[in-house]
Order: structure tokens, then sequence, then C-alpha cells
């Protein structure tokens, strides 16, 4: 008995019909030029729309996590691939869904898919349109993890070498400062950035005086401003070191002008200093001045009460021999013999301007 073929009239059918009877291997494949006729696109997005919605029933996620190439091979479309989307995964899939995916989201990205613009692109999309971050948002809470959970480690290696803030610069240009940044670059820290950090905290970010400086500064500034790391690294945490490594020819600020000064800080050669500090550049006194006017609120009156107390127990005699040895006995001091008594203040033209910035000095 002969087996007759059925002659099929494809004018008849859908494109989708067309596709089931292929599925069901009553026919091999398309018709011939059936990926060549002038509404071929169309019924290629027909066609591929039945099988995620039809077929696989696949949610937006299920795509993102399983779509590829192997899927066409299983399901006999490589040539709707081939001729109609030139073999571009990411085409036809949004031939289907306009605008509601991006490569980036799909299970593996096109070969040299990477580069600067795509990379901006997707750190944006990423920012912008998946978290809705504020820049608050972003300084406390971007690292390599939120990359990685939404499929952009890939990205992240190929272009910036695992760098976050250099991914977010790109994107962004200068709106933000590494040390910002939940977590700085390694190796970030050195002299240069450290003072680049310090003047952009001071100058930039606090808007801060000379006086300000003297008056505020402590550790807590630093890490209240990212700069903990930095502080601790550069400068063994100590607030001075970095302003006076940030302005050398400017500020040269005395560690004991400051608010708070190191712990452990005084000593007999630091109480020396200090003391001397104050008789010659702060006060500029004369031996006979020396004579007249020290008493135990001159060292008071300049922010110098804990070195004082702790170095030489209140006593300004002590302070005196111990930075001038032997050059004025005890009785030479006439307030320590007679009692306290109101002293003149320094010339107006000895002390700081107030009102001077930190960067005019």
């Amino acid at each position: 008995m002969t087996k007759h073929r059925i002659k099929i009239d494809y004018n008849l059918l859908s494109p989708v019909e067309i596709y089931q009877l292929i599925l069901a291997g009553k026919i091999k494949r398309f018709p011939h030029r059936f990926w060549s006729e002038p509404d071929a696109t169309e019924n290629a997005i027909e066609i591929l729309r039945f099988l995620f919605e039809s077929i696989l029933e696949w949610s937006h996620e299920d795509i993102k996590r399983c779509y590829d190439k192997k899927l066409f091979s299983e399901y006999k479309l490589q040539g709707l691939l081939k001729y109609i989307f030139n073999d571009r995964l990411f085409q036809a899939l949004n031939s289907v869904y306009p605008n509601q995916f991006k490569e980036w989201e799909l299970k593996s990205t096109p070969k040299n898919f990477w580069n600067e613009e795509t990379a901006i692109q997707a750190t944006k999309w990423l920012i912008e349109e998946k978290l809705r971050w504020t820049g608050s948002d972003l300084k406390e809470k971007i690292d390599v993890k939120i990359f990685t959970n939404y499929g952009l480690t890939g990205m992240l290696k190929a272009i910036y070498h695992y760098c976050i803030w250099q991914a977010i610069n790109a994107a962004y240009p200068n709106q933000f400062k590494e040390w910002e940044l939940k977590n700085t670059p390694y190796n970030f820290w050195n002299e240069t950035t450290a003072i680049q950090a310090t003047k952009w905290l001071i100058e930039e970010k606090l808007k801060w005086t000379k006086e300000d400086i003297k008056e505020k500064l402590s550790q807590k500034v630093f890490i209240d401003n990212g700069l903990s790391g930095m502080l601790q690294t550069l400068y063994n945490s100590s607030p001075w070191q970095a302003i006076n490594t940030a302005y050398p020819n400017q500020c040269q600020f005395k560690v004991w002008e400051l608010k708070r000064v190191p712990n452990n800080f005084w000593n007999e050669i630091t109480g020396i200093q200090a003391t001397r500090w104050l008789i010659e550049e702060k006060l500029k006194w004369t031996d006979s001045e020396i004579k007249k006017y020290l008493q135990k609120q001159t060292f008071y009156d300049y922010g110098l009460y804990r070195m004082f107390a702790i170095i030489y127990r209140g006593n300004p005699y002590k302070a005196i021999n111990a930075a001038y040895p032997g050059r004025f006995q005890k009785s030479d001091f006439i307030l320590l013999r007679k009692g306290p008594k109101k002293i003149p203040k320094p010339q107006l033209d000895n002390l700081p301007t107030p009102a001077s910035k930190v960067k005019n000095i």
C-alpha cells in the first residue's frame, strides 16, 4: 500500500499553526522562502511570543535566567534566529518585548558587548532604574555585591577591573570622590590622595576657616566623613598631622592649638615645646615681661591647661624652668609672689585672622 503525502495549503494557516505542525513532527521545516517573505519579521515575532508564553509559559525572570541560543535549536527555530535576526539573541527578544529587557540582564551578553558606552548605560540603569538610589544611598551602599546581584560582574571586571569608583565616575563624572564610597580601592591611600581628601574635607565639604579648624577638628570629623581609614593608615589617627601635611606652608598649626590633642601626646619634650611657643611666638615676652606677668592663667588662656596640669602639676615656675633651665629664679616672678593679676593681651597682629579661609592662609 502506497503512503500518500498530504498536501498542505500554507496560505490557509497562521505562522503559529505552521510552527505547531513542525513541533508535532507533521512537517520537517518551515515552507520554502518562509523567512524571506515581506511579513517574515512579523511572523517571527508571533512565533516567538507563542513559544515564550504558550509553550514555555516563561515569566520575565524565567527569560532572564534561561534564554540562550540553545533554545532556538531545541525548538527548531535556528532559521528564524539566523535569517531574521542575524543570530543576535537580544534583537530577537527585544522584537517581541521592546525595551523590556537589557542585554546585561540575560543569561549571557554578546561577545565583545562591553565597552565604555555600554558600561555607562548599565551602571546608570543599575543606580537609577533598578535601585532608584539617591547620591547618599550610593555612597553608603555601593559595593561589588550590588553589581553581582544584577548580573554586572562581567562588566565591572572587563571595563573597570573591579574598581567600583571608576564605574561610578564614568557614569557620573566628578560627582563623587573615591573616599565617599563604602569602600575605597585597594592601596588607594598615599600622601597625594590623603592631601586631596583632607583639602576636600576642609574646603569643599565643611567650608571651614582656620579658626574653625582649631575649634572643631577631631578624629570624629574624619570618621563622620568616611576618612577614618585614611587618617589611621597615613597619619596614625592624628588629625593634626593630616592638616599640617595638607597645608604645610599655610596653616602650620601646633598640635596644642587644636581642640583635642592625641592621647599620650604630652610629655617633657612636648611640654617644653608648647611653653616656648607660648612665650616666644604667641606672647613674644621679654625676660622682664615673663617675670612680671607669668601666672597659671597664662597657660589657661592659650589652651595649655592639660599640658600645664599633667606635666607641671599646675606650677608656672616648673614650666618656665623646664623650657629655660637656670634662666630664672622662682623669686623673680612677681605674680607668683603677690597672687593673680590681670595681664595684658598680646597685640592683635600676633593672632590669626578668624575670617581668613584655609586655602587663602
